[in-house]
């Protein structure tokens, strides 16, 4: 983040399209990621659940066909992070291709499509979130942890994550 404010980083974004570019409001898209009371702040002002929430918002605003997020969850509280995935959630269905790295099994289990496990370089495991999580050593007692004492199988525990749409036979 480099402008002076928020929204003029989001507008900077704007200035740098091809004039026969489309793009998104950016007091809407503001008001969308809960920074409109932060609109007039400095980037560096604001905490880092804030600034990736306003990073991301500059990158909206362009109508990207692809986006590439690293941890967009960073810094967010439960209720900040599910709101921010229903937003992304949202990109997708408009049909913005998304690819996330991030080390939150939570979240690849509530919204992930598909999930490639990388160790080392290599990929160990591709598949959908079901596949990939329960055939890892190490998300299966990571999932059951996550829930407590009793060892629930990858079902029962992805089926209490709000906005899973994975269904299991």
């Amino acid at each position: 983040l480099f402008a002076e404010t928020v929204l003029d980083e989001v507008r900077a974004t704007i200035s740098h399209l091809p004039p026969s570019h489309s793009h998104r409001d950016p007091h809407e898209l503001i008001a969308e990621l809960d920074l409109s009371h932060l609109a007039e702040r400095h980037p560096r002002d604001l905490s880092a659940g804030e600034r990736e929430r306003a990073a991301l918002a500059a990158v909206l605003v362009g109508e990207p066909r692809l986006l590439l997020l690293d941890e967009p969850t960073r810094g967010m509280d439960g209720t900040r992070k599910h709101r921010l995935m229903e937003i992304i959630d949202r990109e997708r269905k408009r049909g913005t291709s998304i690819m996330m790295a991030t080390h939150d099994v939570e979240l690849v289990a509530a919204w992930a499509d598909r999930v490639v496990l990388l160790g080392d370089g290599e990929v160990i495991a591709d598949g959908d979130p079901h596949t990939v999580l329960a055939g890892s050593v190490t998300f299966s007692p990571q999932m059951n942890r996550l829930f407590g004492g009793d060892v629930l199988s990858v079902e029962e525990a992805l089926a209490v994550f709000p906005g899973n749409k994975t269904n299991f036979p």
